[in-house]
């Protein structure tokens, strides 16, 4: 099983399940423990501001 936490700290390169993509530095982790939606949570800091993202939203995630 894949975790987001791995992701942290780290830059990336994101598609979501929207079809967007974003390219960023992850700058924050929440585990599915401490999230209000009960999934883990990654927030990317890009070109246009820190976008968060819940798991279900992410499509693919590869570290750049």
């Amino acid at each position: 099983m894949t975790t987001l936490f791995q992701y942290f700290g780290h830059d990336v390169l994101l598609v979501g399940t929207d079809g967007g993509t974003w390219q960023g530095h992850v700058s924050a982790y929440t585990s599915a423990l401490d999230s209000e939606n009960g999934e883990e949570e990654i927030a990317v800091q890009t070109d246009k501001g820190l976008i968060g993202f819940s798991l279900s939203e992410i499509k693919t995630i590869r570290k750049q």
